[in-house]
């Protein structure tokens, strides 16, 4: 493959996932005859997948640098795809909120509860070596165990205010209409 073939490919490929094109597509008949067609080299999906995990490492480390030396705060909420629950920890910077990050992901096996979730937080921070002093807030909904974790965050580290917010009583309210 040429270096401008190498290099389209990898524009292609930043643009798929940036549109939320799922990788196992780049298997269909259609787009590999169109590439054929055009005379482009497709990538693979599991070189698409490779492709992924480097960009996602590289990212934790730049990340990981913005993290070091800022305050932060964190949204933490579960979310429900296709009947899997996940954890979900976006991060952010106390001088820019407007620039949010999802830092974590992770599937829940078992019922949360709130010596989950502050593992599940700690867990987070740990990754990209943001030290427990520097997390100044964290946004969660008001559930009973999200509460107590916050509770007991508090008594464990320093004074981190919880902001709760009532999105999912909006949401809950809004499926039942």
């Amino acid at each position: 493959m040429t270096e401008h073939a190498e290099d389209l490919t990898e524009k292609l490929f930043k643009a798929f996932l940036s549109a939320d094109f799922h990788l196992y597509k780049l298997r269909n008949k259609e787009i590999k005859e169109l590439f054929n067609y055009i005379h482009l080299p497709l990538i693979s999906e599991s070189i698409a997948r490779k492709h992924v995990n480097i960009m996602t490492n590289f990212q934790k480390l730049i990340y990981a640098e913005c993290f070091q030396m800022k305050y932060i705060f964190l949204i933490v909420d579960e979310s429900e795809i296709k009947k899997y629950k996940y954890f979900d920890v976006l991060a952010a910077m106390i001088d820019n909120p407007n620039e949010i990050y999802l830092i974590d992901c992770i599937q829940l096996i078992h019922d949360i509860n709130s010596t989950v979730v502050i593992k599940l937080i700690s867990d987070a921070l740990e990754k990209y070596n943001i030290e427990r002093h520097k997390l100044l807030r964290i946004i969660s909904d008001a559930a009973s165990y999200m509460i107590k974790a916050m509770k007991d965050l508090n008594q464990d580290w320093h004074k981190i205010l919880h902001a709760k917010y009532l999105v999912h009583l909006v949401h809950n309210c809004a499926m039942r209409i």
